[in-house]
């Protein structure tokens, strides 16, 4: 579903730093056991890997609504910059044949912009067109979907501090398992996640909705073939008319699972909030964002008026102007 948020903002200044100077080279570091290891690319290398990386994880659903933010975002950054930066004049053609003169017989380099190059562009626009089938898949099985969409966010507290994540949950009435939800890549996220699927649905409250209290509550989950005990203290929970938990806090004690065994014993404060998302609006948004995927193509495909020179790899031996 199409998202923006901070991240997506910040997604889209990359989509449009990368069609104005996708030359500039960029420094990266990481550590390798403790050891760091640096090295430069040009910056359309780096942000290609980075929006190629997003929509394989959106596609996989690696994540909450994220990674779907920032692609709308990097979307929105290719396909507006053009309109707000003005674009540079097109070089008559004779100039080539000029600027090889100044540089064969008077020593004399003048840099010009430089754009994209083909596979560049080939791969954005691949990717771009995925994004857009992507949208366009969404709004046909939002028309026809037997499940309903929530946007989930979930706070936990622990020692070490607060966190929050946010994931989808769906909701599919008369399956054996009416519940299924994203992954959460934030640990204690993902273990409440886990050890709160059972109270997730709740089909004495179908029709009327209801709220639950436990001061003190023992059950069992079986993770990756475990069984897990879980004690719920301070518990409360409020379902809808469906039978979906939209609300809970409370703390839980449960094992964390590690390598199909049982380990440390955790304690996670937790505050649980549920949104049904409007479907009638998904068929709009996803078009609309389908549509600009395509246009964004016409971005690309104009890069060269947009690009700012951002390289400095010239012979040092000649002067320039």
């Amino acid at each position: 579903m199409p998202a923006v948020g901070a991240s997506g903002a910040i997604s889209g200044v990359l989509g449009a730093y990368l069609l104005l100077f996708p030359h500039t080279r960029l420094s990266l570091c990481f550590f390798y056991f403790f050891i760091p290891f640096c090295f430069n690319l040009p910056a359309y290398a780096f942000l290609l890997f980075w929006f190629a990386e997003q929509v394989l994880y959106g596609y996989l659903q690696l994540g909450g609504v994220a990674y779907f933010a920032h692609i709308g975002g990097f979307v929105m950054g290719l396909f507006l910059i053009p309109h707000l930066y003005k674009p540079r004049r097109r070089y008559p053609v004779y100039l080539d044949y000029v600027l090889k003169y100044l540089y064969e017989y008077l020593g004399i380099q003048v840099v010009r912009p430089r754009g994209l190059g083909r596979t560049a562009k080939t791969i954005l626009v691949i990717l771009l067109l995925l994004v857009a089938t992507g949208f366009m898949y969404a709004a046909y099985s939002s028309t026809n979907a037997p499940f309903n969409t929530y946007i989930v966010n979930v706070k936990t507290t622990l020692v070490e501090g607060a966190v929050e994540d946010t994931i989808l949950l769906y909701f599919m009435p008369g399956s054996p398992t009416p519940i299924d939800f994203t992954l959460s890549y934030i640990d204690s996220v993902r273990i409440t996640l886990n050890r709160l699927q059972p109270l997730l649905y709740n089909s004495t409250y179908e029709g009327k909705g209801g709220e639950v209290e436990y001061q003190y509550y023992l059950y069992t989950v079986r993770i990756r073939g475990v069984d897990v005990e879980v004690v719920l203290r301070d518990f409360y929970a409020k379902y809808n008319e469906k039978g979906v938990m939209v609300y809970s806090r409370g703390v839980l004690d449960t094992y964390v699972v590690v390598d199909n065994k049982l380990g440390s014993k955790t304690t996670i404060s937790f505050n649980y909030n549920a949104y049904d998302v409007n479907l009638d609006l998904m068929v709009p948004l996803c078009l609309l964002a389908a549509s600009l995927s395509v246009f964004a193509i016409s971005s690309i495909l104009k890069s060269d008026e947009t690009s700012v020179f951002s390289s400095l790899e010239l012979p040092g031996a000649y002067p320039y102007i």
